[in-house]
């Protein structure tokens, strides 16, 4: 008997296709797939967490502010009459004072943690770094608030031009670590502030050679959200170029995203490490790049904050030659792109650049996702892997566009299933 057909289930003697027992049914699936939690996330390329050795734990905000430390302001000492690009404040700063050294594990588990974070997180020259389930919502320090830091414009820096206000550091986390940063079930957002996201830098002590050898920067089944900022604006200057990863001055053996939603107000990820061996500050490019069910949207919760947002945005910029890149789901949606320099649109956003190191590019080829697979340009191609959503912040019809996302803001952060065992 073809029982998918037989609604009463007489054959079975009961009535297996009621819609009572299949709503149980549902719900009941629902619930084992919670209690097992790996149900939850298809993590298909990310690999095991780090092993941790007698790592310092945190596990409640009451832990954490046990770290509270000031962070001075930057550039310090400032000259007088000028402020800071960053306001002096404070932030949670596991390092030395509080019992964390540079061969310190340090894991940070707010699954059990009903409270939200409001001050940056930095921490110092750690080894392993394991972030769980928190949730943040960055405040702005009232002398870092609207308009009152100041912007570069190319030569110097114009006061009080700052159009959003930055907190402490720069980063809603400022991570220094020397071998894996594993961030998972976080909900980060930067509400508003005009800063970097994720700040991974290196180990100071560590080498180029023991950077591509050991660090790694992993960021699964999590939302960043609420940064942005501006590019080159008259009367302004030029502004901060926030992102959601920033690799800054550092280089890692490989970097993987996978379940990841971004909802920006500037750009995506900057894997743009300083390739001049001349520079004091030069790091190689990373040694691998993957990228997996990824999602690059516009925070519509600023778009009418400043009519300078969304400039020259960025979903993923990587200018120096990553060998292994693997970019197998990424959407990502058309931003304003306008040039507030010409008052001319820009034909579509600047995205992906994978050419070889210190090679320049026209910008009929900058403003597209390309890949250039010889590593040796002009010859750029479209990627595979991307999916472009309609719907731009100039046409205001993003609701008729949606794009799909892949961490849920209700299975992130206070009550994160990872399915695995922590630690």
């Amino acid at each position: 008997m073809d029982f998918m057909k037989s609604r009463d289930g007489t054959a079975l003697g009961f009535e297996i296709f009621s819609p009572r027992v299949a709503i149980f049914a549902i719900v009941g699936l629902w619930f084992v797939a919670i209690a097992k939690g790996e149900d939850l996330w298809e993590n298909t390329v990310a690999p095991e967490p780090p092993q941790m050795v007698d790592p310092v734990v945190i596990t409640s905000l009451v832990e954490l502010e046990r770290h509270t430390q000031t962070m001075p302001s930057n550039p310090a000492p400032v000259p007088s009459g000028e402020a800071p690009l960053f306001p002096e404040g404070p932030v949670y700063y596991p390092g030395p004072a509080t019992g964390v050294s540079e061969s310190s594990d340090v894991i940070i588990d707010f699954r059990d943690e009903a409270e939200i974070v409001t001050l940056p997180i930095r921490i110092w020259q750690s080894r392993n770094v394991r972030l769980i389930g928190l949730k943040m919502k960055l405040e702005a320090p009232v002398e870092g608030g609207k308009g009152n830091l100041k912007n570069a414009n190319g030569t110097g820096f114009i006061q009080f031009a700052n159009p959003y206000p930055r907190v402490p550091g720069g980063a809603a986390l400022g991570i220094t670590h020397s071998h894996t940063l594993f961030i998972e079930g976080c909900d980060i957002d930067c509400n508003g502030n005009n800063i970097d996201a994720i700040v991974p830098s290196p180990n100071h002590s560590q080498t180029i050679e023991d950077q591509l050898a050991h660090r790694k920067i992993i960021v699964i089944n999590s939302r960043i959200t609420g940064f942005h900022g501006h590019n080159v604006v008259e009367g302004i200057g030029e502004g901060l170029h926030c992102d959601s990863i920033q690799l800054q001055s550092g280089t890692a053996s490989e970097i993987i995203l996978e379940n990841v939603d971004i909802e920006s107000g500037h750009e995506g990820f900057v894997l743009n490490p300083v390739t001049d061996p001349a520079s004091p500050i030069y790091a190689s490019p990373p040694g691998g790049l993957t990228i997996n069910r990824v999602s690059y949207d516009i925070d519509q919760r600023f778009l009418d904050s400043d009519p300078r947002m969304h400039q020259y945005p960025v979903a993923l910029a990587t200018n120096v030659l990553v060998e292994d890149l693997d970019i197998s789901q990424f959407g990502y949606r058309r931003m304003q792109g306008g040039d507030s320099r010409t008052g001319k649109p820009y034909q579509g956003p600047h995205a992906i650049l994978h050419v070889s190191p210190y090679q320049q590019i026209t910008k009929d080829y900058l403003f597209t996702y390309y890949v250039d697979p010889d590593h040796a340009g002009p010859n750029l191609l479209p990627m595979e892997g991307l999916k472009l959503y309609e719907g731009t912040v100039a046409e205001e019809n993003l609701a008729d566009y949606p794009m799909e996302k892949f961490a849920p803001a209700e299975q992130l952060a206070e009550g994160y299933k990872p399915g695995e065992t922590l630690y």
